[in-house]
């Protein structure tokens, strides 16, 4: 009997040493998988670079001026450089977008995105501390704050949106629909801030908290949620039934139009939460969490799409890869589902390295859009 014992003993830890010798092999071919998956890609956009270090579009009109794709495929190098051949690529690419802050930046088509994608990828690069810190300052100066004019009560108020030109605050709202603050591009600016080394305590974080907290679908007060809008998820921006892709849900009780959640905008709120100093146990934070949990999908932008909006769920495909992947850095809850996100998108993967998506609306056809934001997905799943 006992020698029964300790040989069924000695069997069960075998086949336990054999079950973690599989995970351990599957999880370690999931890693090689990746990592050739993103050389290929790297060798994709590095074929693309133009001798000046910038990247230009061959389909899109507005990126085609170069700071607007060089500062997003910039600032995806970064965290490649220590696995990947790019040193030189990424150098050039440092080296104009720290040449264009001595430009006229009025001209620039996404201002908040290319000064936030240059802070990244000039962080850590000495030789161009001084151009960082003028990025890091105009990026500053694009938020809609006091010193445009702009008070707490506005809607608007602590956010950053796409156009630099009309931010004066005209009857109480931007005099252009471009510049609206977004979540998009505030959520790329606390990035920014965050990885120069700027404090959460720093006003321009406590003000994009503001924004950020307007733009989540929930309430402080628990008397005051409402279980059909107050879901935890977020929404794009504030007031526009057409550039919040998943819709308008209705009116609440205080009269308020509500918009749908759905996954981009969540995932970006939840970092955006994160980078203004949230722990992890904070409500807000918590009820963003559960809602990326409950919905979570490696397939398909999640979300509740309104039935006239269902054909703009494709469109943010590789953006609410990118944000999600970033957010499972962030979340116990969400960190084990990286596996699944990241076969979703090798399966995706085209034979020259490239991504493109098939819906055009935000232009993600575009591979050099769609394949960084991959690129980020990709990165950020390995280091979940």
């Amino acid at each position: 009997m006992k020698n029964r014992r300790q040989f069924l003993k000695a069997s069960l830890a075998t086949t336990i040493a054999a079950i973690f010798c599989r995970a351990a092999t599957a999880a370690e071919s999931l890693s090689d998988r990746i990592n050739e998956s993103i050389a290929s890609a790297v060798r994709y956009l590095m074929d693309r670079q133009s001798s000046d270090g910038a990247w230009r579009s061959e389909i899109y009109g507005p990126f085609k001026d170069g700071p607007s794709l060089t500062s997003l495929i910039a600032a995806t190098f970064v965290s490649l450089e220590s696995k990947f051949d790019i040193e030189s690529a990424s150098f050039m690419a440092a080296k104009y977008l720290a040449a264009q802050i001595d430009n006229s930046l009025d001209n620039l088509t996404y201002p908040a995105y290319t000064a936030a994608g240059a802070v990244i990828a000039l962080n850590q690069r000495p030789e161009f501390a001084s151009q960082q810190k003028a990025w890091l300052n105009y990026l500053r100066t694009l938020q809609l704050t006091e010193d445009l004019g702009w008070q707490p009560a506005n809607l608007a108020y602590g956010g950053w949106g796409y156009a630099a030109t009309g931010l004066q605050p005209l009857n109480g709202a931007p005099a252009t629909p471009l510049a609206v603050p977004n979540l998009s591009a505030t959520v790329f600016a606390l990035k920014a801030l965050r990885a120069a080394g700027v404090c959460p305590c720093d006003p321009a974080i406590q003000r994009a908290q503001v924004f950020i907290t307007r733009c989540q679908n929930w309430s402080d007060e628990s008397d005051s949620r409402n279980e059909i809008f107050d879901d935890g998820g977020f929404h794009f921006l504030l007031e526009d039934p057409q550039r919040n892709k998943a819709g308008e849900l209705g009116l609440d009780r205080f009269g308020r139009r509500r918009f749908a959640s759905y996954g981009s905008a969540t995932a970006d709120g939840f970092r955006a939460l994160a980078y203004c100093g949230l722990g992890k146990k904070h409500p807000r934070r918590l009820a963003a969490e559960r809602w990326l949990v409950r919905n979570f999908s490696a397939e398909e932008h999640p979300g509740d799409f309104q039935p006239d909006r269902e054909h703009l769920r494709p469109t943010l495909y590789y953006y609410y890869a990118a944000s999600l992947a970033q957010s499972l850095q962030l979340s116990d809850h969400l960190r084990s589902r990286a596996a699944e996100l990241a076969s979703a998108l090798l399966s995706r993967q085209r034979s020259d390295g490239s991504w493109a998506n098939s819906a055009v609306d935000v232009r993600e056809d575009d591979p050099l859009v769609a394949t960084p934001l991959a690129i980020q997905a990709l990165d950020g799943c390995l280091n979940s």
